[in-house]
């Protein structure tokens, strides 16, 4: 299905949704800080980026403006996970150029349909 990078310093959750990835048929590349993410970006460009806000090293709103910057980043679709939300999140996130916007916890169910949609439009958002 799709080639999903996913972005989060906390190690358990990274894993899980790796693995929740994987079994749903995803090629799951995970990145545990935002150099590594850059790395893996430069690498092989992903078709669906997942990412927290809240990243150790660099704030995921920089990184996703970082990876939008990027020729081969800008149709690729940005899908934010933040355990904080504030109502400026969806807007400052969506400036920063991602397409969606989930609060932690949410349903992986919820996750592969954004998955699924974002693969079904090529990327477009």
């Amino acid at each position: 299905m799709a080639r999903v990078l996913v972005i989060d310093d906390n190690e358990p959750f990274l894993q899980t949704l790796g693995l929740f990835l994987e079994a749903s048929g995803h090629a799951a590349v995970l990145a545990g800080n935002g150099r590594m993410a850059l790395k893996f970006f430069s690498e092989q460009v992903p078709d669906v980026v997942l990412m927290d806000v809240n990243l150790s090293d660099i704030p995921g709103l920089e990184l996703c403006a970082m990876l939008k910057e990027k020729a081969a980043g800008r149709d690729v679709p940005v899908i934010m996970m933040t355990g904080r939300p504030r109502e400026a999140t969806a807007a400052v996130a969506a400036e920063a150029g991602a397409c969606e916007v989930l609060t932690k916890p949410f349903e992986l169910d919820l996750l592969e349909r954004l998955i699924r949609r974002y693969i079904a439009a090529g990327g477009k958002h």
